[in-house]
């Protein structure tokens, strides 16, 4: 009888793997949504701003639903950017570290349950090391967050923010640098009061007139002395807004025939009346109808008279408007020319006289001036379509379609355009450099009794 229930046992336990083996393959289709499912968020001081979007698309040709997505720690609030996901579009899970309300060392797993078109979940994780000797916050009065935000920025317009940084427990704590990849960050470091057990510091973080157009996102990396953290990062966000906007932002012309012409209209608007001074192209083949007068939008008629020579053609066309060079619009133009249809003489011919064959010579001979046609058997072409998502009931594993990834489609969000605002996404690919013009300076005010200012 124990031998029956050993063997009973035994069978149990290999029926138990085995299941929770083809459940872990089964879920693989919802795992290859996302493009990676972990983040460190490093050492960051307490009460500052620290998130990390996690992104993931559906490649499939079944609508994809999340129907939710929990934390198994306080320390990290999710957050789903979109729910429903057609074929080829993007979401975000966004986690958020609480610098707040915790310290020291933490670390939390994001399950995100999908409820269509199977079940599935997927787990993300998320760790990093929260300081309560370093504290940094916003000292403008329109903010208490623990970053640098900018807000909605005209572009040509320069804004400046504030921060406190202050670090306990070290007399001696400073920071020698403050680094970025983007360059139109300046930041000013004043040395404020020391007092036993207590350094503090302002930051004065400034937007450069020329910043272009786009989002803005890098953050800032303050450099200290000490060894242990020699990093402290400081989140940055804001929008920088294009004066002028155009659309399309690449006109096409289509396909033209040589010497024929096509006429497409550019739209300009801005936030404030202006006029069109020029537009040039390096190709003669465009020509331009400025419009007269100021107007917040603008429409220029743009003429495209095809070449000769046949082809693809791509080509910079700049616009110049009265608020100045710097502020020039750039946009693509593209047409494909073809050849015009040469004329061929209609040639005269005596006629020739047609033997038609007889019913048996049709049918011995079908290509025979007579004989009946032949159906011309035809095969489907290929074509790019999206995965097509498919789970055998058998065995719980995917399909061989559910394990690729589409090459084309579109992406919106995330890097690119902003279709709605015109706005370009600018991410520096450069390492981080200092954005600090001068040294570090002494603040005019007396330090309070007991304190030892450092320059």
């Amino acid at each position: 009888m124990q031998r029956h229930h050993v063997f009973a046992a035994v069978i149990v336990s290999m029926v138990g793997a085995l299941s929770m083996a083809q459940g872990a393959v089964a879920q693989q289709w919802a795992t290859k949504m996302f493009s990676e499912t972990s983040h460190n968020f490093g050492t960051v001081a307490r009460n500052a701003k620290v998130e990390y979007r996690f992104q993931f698309s559906n490649p499939y040709k079944e609508p994809v639903h999340v129907a939710a997505v929990s934390s198994s720690c306080g320390c990290t609030s999710p957050e789903i950017v979109k729910r429903d996901l057609a074929t080829y579009e993007r979401s975000e899970v966004i986690a958020r570290f609480n610098t707040r309300a915790f310290t020291g060392n933490h670390a939390a797993t994001l399950t995100v349950t999908i409820d269509r078109p199977y079940y599935a979940t997927v787990q993300l994780n998320v760790s990093g090391d929260i300081r309560g000797d370093i504290e940094v916050q916003s000292a403008d009065s329109n903010s208490d967050s623990g970053m640098v935000d900018f807000g909605t920025v005209d572009q040509g317009e320069a804004r400046e923010r504030k921060m406190t940084v202050v670090r306990y427990g070290r007399d001696d704590w400073q920071i020698t640098d403050v680094r970025s990849v983007n360059s139109n960050y300046e930041v000013e470091v004043v040395d404020g009061p020391r007092v036993p057990g207590k350094v503090s510091y302002e930051l004065i973080v400034r937007l450069k007139k020329d910043a272009a157009p786009g989002y803005l996102h890098d953050p800032l990396i303050l450099v200290t002395n000490d060894p242990n953290v020699s990093q402290v990062p400081i989140e940055v966000e804001g929008v920088v807004k294009a004066e002028l906007n155009v659309s399309p932002q690449v006109l096409t012309m289509g396909t033209i025939e040589a010497g024929q012409q096509v006429t497409k209209p550019l739209i300009i608007t801005g936030h404030k009346p202006f006029k069109i001074v020029t537009a040039h192209c390096d190709d003669d083949s465009f020509s331009f109808k400025i419009p007269s007068g100021a107007a917040k939008v603008r429409m220029i008629p743009i003429t495209f008279t095809a070449p000769n020579k046949p082809g693809k053609l791509l080509k910079k066309i700049a616009i110049e408007t009265d608020l100045g060079k710097t502020l020039t619009l750039e946009v693509l133009a593209e047409a494909n020319v073809t050849a015009a249809p040469a004329e061929s003489p209609v040639a005269t011919a005596p006629p020739v006289a047609t033997v038609l064959p007889t019913t048996a010579a049709k049918a011995a001979d079908p290509t025979a001036v007579g004989a009946a046609p032949t159906k011309k058997q035809t095969t489907p072409s290929d074509s790019s379509t999206p995965n097509v998502l498919k789970l055998d009931s058998g065995d719980g594993t995917t399909g061989g379609a559910a394990s690729g990834s589409p090459t084309n489609g579109p992406a919106p969000g995330g890097n690119g355009s902003d279709a709605t605002s015109g706005l370009q996404i600018v991410v520096p690919a450069a390492k981080p450099t200092s954005v600090m013009p001068n040294p570090v300076r002494t603040k005019t005010a007396p330090a309070p009794t007991g304190s030892a200012a450092a320059n």
